[in-house]
């Protein structure tokens, strides 16, 4: 038995921000590019709202694998590619059936559409706000948005939670005995097992206390897929830590809101039952917020026209400089 995290997802995470950085240069290359014909880059909030500037059609391109044939030589099928390459993958399922069932089109429809948005407070929104604040133009917002989805903290929980369910998996003699399971999941939280940081990886929110709503609609889908994919057993234990989990948090936290799964729980599981790479996850996180970043600058440009300057206040107090020399 291990607890060393699985070497697939850290090079899942160091892959996803690889392609997430090439996106970030398309961003500027792109705004660059229309500088240099003479086209302002700083894309209105009209040219937004009406569709002229179709940059969001831009994104998903940069995140095909810069070397299609690993993997054993053949590796990513081009019906995945093609898959990737289109925001609605109902549509692509119209055009090629033979990739994926027009049920599994859906899953990742709705995937995309939950985590398409999530208010202002998160990380790269708030990111989107504070730089579209400043004056700057689309590409270079939207390169900062990414460059924040790219921190783990924030784009990679998914992966976190995969990494975990194989641990888990490789440290169970029975997946279906309870009290086993429940005696590792307290290691978890008392930092003696995977990663040691005392988490388990899925559960709460900042936000949300008593459920996820999108994980609440999510999880429908997901059951229904795992019964299409003969994937009941991986399905069976991921439910009983989300039961367990959060009665198992409460007990040795003694906090004091409510802990439930949220989305990234279960979206990792469904992006492995569609075949997916995980080093895909993130830039698919990062083409359905995209939605998102850009409904959000469209607001800020309508509403504010006023830069964001976040104040901040020092707590560490005063203290007597101390000579170079004598440091």
């Amino acid at each position: 038995m291990t607890n060393a995290p699985a070497n697939t997802a850290r090079t899942g995470r160091h892959l996803g921000g690889r392609y997430l950085w090439l996106a970030c240069h398309l961003c500027l290359g792109l705004g660059a590019h229309r500088r240099a014909d003479g086209i302002d880059g700083s894309v209105s909030a009209t040219q937004l709202a009406s569709g002229e500037d179709r940059f969001p059609e831009a994104i998903p391109p940069v995140l095909r694998p810069p070397h299609p044939a690993r993997r054993g030589g053949c590796g990513l099928r081009r019906s995945r590619l093609l898959c990737l390459l289109h925001v609605s993958f109902a549509d692509h399922a119209r055009r090629n059936r033979r990739a994926r069932t027009l049920y599994q089109h859906r899953v990742l429809d709705v995937a995309l559409l939950l985590h398409a948005e999530h208010g202002g407070g998160n990380n790269s929104t708030f990111t989107t706000r504070v730089v579209t604040s400043s004056g700057t133009d689309t590409y270079s917002a939207m390169a900062a948005a990414l460059c924040s989805l790219k921190g783990p903290r924030h784009g990679g929980a998914n992966l976190m939670v995969m990494q975990m369910m194989q641990n888990i998996r490789e440290n169970l003699h029975d997946q279906e005995d309870e009290e086993e399971l429940e005696t590792y999941l307290k290691k978890l939280l008392h930092g003696e097992a995977f990663d040691r940081k005392g988490l388990i990886y899925g559960m709460g929110h900042a936000v949300y206390s008593l459920s996820d709503p999108r994980e609440v609609v999510f999880k429908g889908y997901v059951e229904q897929l795992a019964h299409e994919k003969g994937r009941d057993k991986d399905l069976a234990l991921y439910a009983k830590i989300e039961r367990m989990a959060p009665q198992l948090i409460a007990e040795e936290r003694k906090i004091f809101k409510g802990v439930s799964p949220n989305v990234d729980f279960y979206s990792g599981f469904v992006y492995d039952m569609l075949g997916i790479p995980m080093e895909l996850y993130t830039p698919l996180f990062a083409v359905a917020r995209i939605m998102g970043w850009s409904a959000h600058r469209i607001e800020e440009l309508l509403s504010a026209n006023k830069i964001i300057r976040p104040a901040y206040k020092s707590l560490g107090g005063t203290h007597d400089y101390i000579p170079r020399d004598a440091r």
